[in-house]
């Protein structure tokens, strides 16, 4: 799946729908393209952390690929990049 703009305190709760949407179709694997994302708050890392729950709970493996450089800070930032990240070293957190 694909998600663009902005993910922060005003969509999180809209971006939870969705990671549980696509979930419940039931993938083993489940993979998040962050390219498009333009800004990520603490706030909508949460809504990775929630996505993070509910995959380990059904079996699946959820990761991030391809993060802009400031959702990959923030990813770091709040110690999801590490347990998500499935890049191919596009997004440094020092970037």
């Amino acid at each position: 799946m694909t998600l663009r703009g902005q993910t922060d305190a005003r969509n999180v709760e809209r971006t939870i729908r969705t990671l549980l949407n696509a979930l419940d179709t039931s993938p083993t694997a489940l993979r998040i393209e962050l390219s498009g994302v333009e800004h990520l708050s603490a706030d909508g890392a949460g809504a990775f952390l929630a996505g993070l729950r509910a995959a380990r709970s059904r079996g699946t493996h959820l990761t991030v690929t391809n993060a802009a450089p400031q959702a990959a800070k923030m990813l770091a930032r709040v110690g999801l990049r590490g347990i998500l990240s499935a890049d191919e070293g596009r997004d440094s957190p020092d970037a």
